[in-house]
């Protein structure tokens, strides 16, 4: 089983319930056989929770993906998904969060996508169970450790599983994709190019990545760039990053790897499995204390506040000069109410600012509004002079041939009369 969290998180609540429910592939528009199954939740009330928040990024999903051909039982399902909200929701009752739960099978495995929304329900305050940083992963990943050791799942850990070389996800999941609808995805060029180095390396020919470079070379290929870890092929106008121990600057030349005694590999998976086990419940024990202390029961926070209250207008105890210049640290509860009126505060002064803005944007499309008519009028009025101008052009002309003609009449009379006179 592998856990994975979708770089997504913003927009309406019907995308992810949507995406996660329907009967119908939105990436092919095929029917998903057999059709999603929701586990637990439920959707509409989702959908509402999510669409309800004021916040960017609105709610976390996810999917616990099993390798093909296990079978996972109901009880299986049950026990997986409690195990999952005490991880991820550790410290908090189940009135106080939100999660839908969508069985998935159309793609020849078993899948459990989940959809969180972003807040916890008795304080409002926003409720993040994927925040970035590497503890974070940590915890899901112990998660991981210890299901799949529970159940004998197939360990995506395992050095066994390791390939040679590393594909990029986004083109393992396009494999994915074409062998899901029936369609057999092109051979990436990675995998026709690690299939001769390899061949190569067993020849004997290639044993460090100058060789490796040198192999490449002599088949037409440029290589502008070598790193640490990886070797960039360039065909034509493609270039592409082979990635793996084979094509690092360490490379002596061996790809044979020693096989495990069944007996080492136990041992081996046992110590990492015991210690993610001991590092799981460590890290669970962290975020319950911290989600204890953040969305404390607004009872528990009143009196707290009215005992910080008492203490503060008693008599301060008198101090030595040296203590009267050392400042007291900050309590974390008056950091607490402090940080909570700032809220307050911001939340105030975003929605002033939303509403001058919604005001602004008002009197702005108003002035374009008037700004466009005038536009209209005005160009209306340069029409009607452009035709009152073109008529009186008309005029003139007609005006000053007639008075052409007139002359040349008087000059054509003139010279008939001194032609009779002669």
């Amino acid at each position: 089983m592998i856990v994975e969290f979708f770089a997504r998180g913003t927009g309406r609540g019907s995308g992810p319930v949507e995406y996660v429910t329907r009967a119908d592939d939105p990436l092919t528009g095929k029917a998903r056989e057999p059709n999603p199954t929701v586990l637990k939740g439920d959707p509409e009330q989702t959908i509402g929770l999510i669409d309800g928040l004021s916040f960017k990024h609105k709610y976390t999903s996810g999917a616990l993906s099993f390798e093909p051909g296990q079978r996972i039982t109901p009880e299986m399902e049950r026990d997986i998904m409690q195990s999952f909200e005490k991880t991820a929701f550790a410290g908090l009752r189940e009135e106080q969060y939100d999660i839908l739960w969508v069985r998935h099978q159309h793609a020849g495995k078993h899948e459990m996508h989940f959809v969180v929304p972003k807040v916890e329900l008795e304080s409002g305050k926003r409720l993040n169970i994927r925040p970035p940083g590497k503890g974070h992963q940590a915890l899901f990943d112990s998660y991981r450790d210890t299901i799949n050791y529970k159940y004998r799942l197939a360990d995506p850990e395992d050095p066994e599983r390791a390939r040679e070389l590393k594909i990029p996800d986004f083109e393992l999941k396009k494999e994915a994709l074409g062998k899901r609808v029936g369609e057999l995805h092109k051979d990436d060029a990675r995998i026709v190019l690690d299939a001769f180095a390899q061949t190569e390396v067993r020849a004997g020919r290639v044993k460090s990545q100058e060789d490796m470079k040198k192999a490449f070379t002599r088949e037409g290929f440029e290589v502008p760039r070598a790193g640490k870890e990886y070797i960039t092929v360039k065909i034509d106008d493609l270039k592409l990053r082979l990635k793996g121990p084979m094509y690092g600057k360490e490379f002596s030349g061996k790809l044979e790897k020693r096989e495990l005694t069944a007996k080492e590999k136990r041992n081996l998976l046992e110590n990492r499995i015991g210690k993610s086990v001991a590092s799981h419940q460590a890290l669970v024990a962290k975020r319950a204390e911290y989600h204890k202390e953040i969305y404390k029961p607004k009872k528990e926070l009143k009196k707290e506040q009215e005992k910080q209250k008492i203490k503060a207008q008693e008599k301060p105890k008198k101090l030595s000069k040296q203590h009267k210049t050392e400042s007291a640290p900050e309590k974390p509860l008056l950091k607490e109410i402090k940080n909570d009126r700032t809220r307050e505060n911001n939340a105030r002064n975003i929605k002033g600012l939303r509403e001058r803005l919604s005001r602004a944007r008002a009197a702005t499309t108003k002035a374009f509004d008037r700004a466009r008519e005038r536009a209209k009028e005005l160009k209306e009025i340069r029409r009607s002079l452009n035709r009152s101008l073109q008529r009186g052009a008309r005029a003139i002309t007609k005006r000053y041939e007639k008075l052409i003609s007139k002359r040349k009449e008087r000059e054509r009379g003139k010279e008939k009369d001194f032609g009779i006179e002669f």
